[in-house]
């Protein structure tokens, strides 16, 4: 999957117009792949801590 691909997962997700299998169909990527990108965008927004460049 591309970063295009994850940003539009997510911008159609934000939407809130469209749930993950039509997403998944709209990109021709599997709904598993939407899925996870949501949560890791969902897990990212709770974490506390700030990713750092080692």
């Amino acid at each position: 999957m591309t970063v295009i691909k994850a940003a539009a997962i997510l911008t159609l997700w934000r939407d809130g117009r469209f749930d993950t299998m039509d997403i998944a169909q709209a990109l021709t990527v599997h709904e598993a792949d939407v899925v996870r990108v949501i949560d890791a965008a969902r897990e990212r927004a709770r974490c506390t801590v700030p990713l750092q460049v080692v």
